[in-house]
């Protein structure tokens, strides 16, 4: 892989990485409210995966090619990123559980 496929990938990757915090966010919003919307919350979580799920294939992309990727510091970013958001996916859906079946 080319530099410049690196950095497509990284941006593919971010981005899916920033939605998928961002409905994590909003189920974390649902989940604090006075009412709470199980099925939105629900909705939110499952959007979140699926995006973490795209992300991974991406990330997989450069893996499966290692031997041919130099080092980049915004597929560190990237990674990093994305591990970030499964760690938020992680509690979220713990604190739905809570939340929900209270």
């Amino acid at each position: 892989m080319d530099e410049e496929q690196i950095t497509q990938v990284s941006m593919m990757m971010l981005t899916k990485s920033g939605n998928a915090k961002r409905e994590l966010n909003q189920a974390l919003d649902e989940l604090s409210g006075d009412v709470i919307d199980g099925e939105q919350v629900i909705i939110h979580i499952q959007r979140a995966h699926e995006l973490i799920i795209e992300a991974h294939k991406l990330q997989n992309t450069v893996i499966k090619n290692e031997p041919n990727v130099n080092y980049s510091m915004l597929l560190t970013h990237a990674q990093d990123t994305l591990m970030n958001v499964e760690t938020i996916e992680f509690i979220t859906k713990k604190l739905a559980k809570i939340e929900i079946h209270d």
